[in-house]
């Protein structure tokens, strides 16, 4: 099982100011939704360092051994299928 507490909770922190969602209810059906878009180990490291750390691109790729160009491609990913995943809760 992926660990995608800090995802979650940063969603969370999105979705609350515009929703008005129970806390518990909307972290359950996130949770679903993020198994339901199948985000990759690498999809929610890289997605957790650029936007939870607030890392650049080129910290993470030099982190991660990474090119610059794969980083902002998973990245891209990632946030597609949380953004699907918001979307699907509210």
């Amino acid at each position: 099982m992926k660990n995608t507490e800090k995802i979650s909770q940063f969603c969370r922190g999105i979705v609350s100011n515009s929703e008005r969602i129970e806390d518990s209810q909307f972290l359950l059906i996130l949770d679903e939704e993020l198994k339901e878009v199948n985000l990759r180990d690498q999809e929610i490291l890289i997605f957790e360092l650029v936007t939870i750390e607030k890392l650049s691109y080129e910290e993470v790729a030099a982190q991660l051994n990474l090119s610059e160009k794969r980083i902002r491609n998973v990245y891209s990913e990632a946030k597609k299928k949380i953004k699907k995943a918001i979307t699907n809760c509210i």
